[in-house]
């Protein structure tokens, strides 16, 4: 199992003494991509179709200060792509920009919150590397 140690969300980390969330999909590789396929209308040969990548971030808000709850929602539910940067043992630093798909929230006095993702790039970038790897 990968373990992941930091997740920043254009600059809040959201896994730290306030905040508790875990990050859902980074690595599935379900009909990502589609080459050569004649089955449908408008393809032709040597066509390349990348879906995007969903994922689901979930978790709470640690703090019962109200004003990390709506810090968090600011940066989440604004309307433009966001900029996440992921480390997990063993892998450099891993970015990526996404965009809020929903949003669902606890009832009042929890900070529990589901939200899912949509990547319109699907890979995975490397931040520290001289060059740039692809990785899905």
């Amino acid at each position: 199992m990968l373990e992941c140690t930091k997740i920043n969300i254009d600059g809040l980390d959201v896994i730290s003494d306030k905040y508790f969330f875990t990050l859902d999909g980074l690595f599935n590789n379900d009909t990502d991509i589609i080459m050569n396929d004649l089955n449908t209308d408008g393809q032709r040969y040597d066509h390349t179709k990348i879906q995007v990548k969903k994922l689901v971030l979930d978790g709470w808000v640690t703090s019962k200060d109200i004003k990390d709850f709506m810090k968090l929602r600011q940066i989440l539910c604004n309307n433009k792509l966001k900029t996440f940067i992921i480390s997990i043992v063993g892998l450099e630093d891993l970015t990526f920009q996404a965009q809020i798909q929903s949003w669902v929230d606890g009832s009042l006095g929890k900070f529990s919150i589901i939200c899912s993702f949509v990547l319109p790039n699907p890979y995975l970038y490397a931040l520290n590397s001289q060059i740039i790897w692809l990785k899905l």
